[in-house]
């Protein structure tokens, strides 16, 4: 449901599930209401919602600056966006947005950086490593928010890295890979809901930029490239107690966006060398069985993923030289759809989920930074 009605019953709050209104003397079942927001036609109430159909919901507040290559966490009742640059100047704001879509801000970043990662555990929201614009311009420091947007600080990665992949399992947030001056690493730092840090075994292999998604009792990362432009297909799996094991390989070797829906994780796209673009999505359930979802509408990198409750989302990304607004959709049952395009087509764009929204903020177009998100939500 888009925006769930409710009226007053004794006190109580009834969620609204059909409604009716007279016409020429019948009365006319509503299958769906809309209510004007700042001149915009907003979706509240669907009488048929199955919770899985993606619909957009349009544009809100823009971040503070026009930036990409920024980081996205959710934890309680906000979703923040912190750092980013806009190809000359890094940025340290964290822009916030609570499930009713109001803006606001939370304290800056510890430094102005960009190609960070973030993920939340617990009461907390993560932001850790990511690329400086000065010397020695690699950073390893861990700012965290909680779910009151007061800032702190939990201990350094292991290494000061950049292009780095993040992902939660059980009680941890785990930051894998990334870029050490002009080398990879595959060191993977664990941290818990206490903040408290520990070191897992690291990866297979040195990558960055490697999808995430977790399933079941599992943390996955899979594909990602090496320095050297080496392209890997490789799957690295972390127990909710960080006992390490591999899954079956990717199809194709490529650093594709990851996702989770319903009983599934998902593996799509991304690019395999530095003109290929794949469509590819592979799919892994709780046991680690590997299988394949309808490809994308199109081969493309560098776009965004999020889910909101049984519909995940894919949205943005370029094919070689050319931007795409486009968002393909997958529910439970790993039924592929479309849903309407982004407001403006960019690539290195973030995402994350808030209540019944997902959130797709700032980019990169061909000459111009983008400030703009655009929410989904479903009905």
């Amino acid at each position: 449901m888009a925006k769930n009605l409710y009226v007053g019953v004794d006190g109580i709050a009834r969620k609204v599930k059909s409604g009716f209104v007279g016409v020429g003397g019948f009365a006319r079942k509503i299958k769906k209401g809309y209510i004007g927001v700042g001149g915009v036609a907003r979706p509240f109430f669907d009488s048929d919602s199955g919770g899985d159909t993606a619909e957009y919901y349009g544009t809100v507040e823009p971040l503070s600056e026009a930036k990409f290559e920024l980081a996205a966490a959710t934890v309680g009742d906000y979703a923040l966006f912190g750092g980013g640059w806009n190809g000359s100047a890094c940025y340290a704001t964290v822009d916030t947005y609570n499930s009713l879509l109001v803006k606001s801000n939370a304290r800056d970043l510890s430094e102005a950086k960009y190609k960070l990662a973030a993920a939340s555990v617990g009461d907390y929201a993560l932001f850790g490593g990511g690329f400086i614009s000065a010397s020695p311009y690699y950073t390893a420091k861990v700012d965290t928010y909680n779910s009151s947007l007061v800032k702190s600080t939990a201990a350094n990665l292991t290494e000061s890295k950049y292009t780095i992949s993040s992902v939660s399992v059980g009680d941890y947030a785990l930051f894998g890979g990334g870029v050490v001056s002009t080398t990879t690493c595959k060191t993977v730092d664990a941290y818990n809901s206490s903040l408290v840090k520990r070191t897992a075994s690291s990866l297979s292999v040195a990558k960055h930029s490697a999808g995430t998604a977790k399933i079941g009792d599992y943390a996955l990362f899979g594909g990602g490239k090496n320095y050297d432009g080496t392209f890997f297909k490789s799957v690295d799996v972390y127990s909710s107690t960080l006992v390490k094991s591999t899954a079956a390989d990717l199809s194709v070797a490529r650093c594709p966006a990851a996702n989770t829906v319903g009983n599934y994780a998902l593996f799509a796209g991304g690019n395999g060398t530095s003109t290929t673009r794949y469509k590819t999505v592979d799919v892994y359930n709780p046991s680690l069985v590997k299988s394949t979802a309808a490809d994308l509408s199109v081969g493309k990198s560098f776009f965004a993923a999020a889910t909101v409750k049984n519909c995940a989302f894919f949205a943005g990304g370029n094919n070689e030289n050319t931007f795409l607004a486009t968002v393909d959709t997958y529910n439970s049952q790993l039924v592929k759809s479309t849903a309407a395009n982004l407001s403006v087509a960019r690539n290195h764009l973030s995402a994350t989920t808030i209540g019944n929204y997902a959130l797709f903020a700032g980019g990169n177009g061909k000459t111009v930074r983008y400030a703009t998100v655009d929410a989904y939500t479903i009905i």
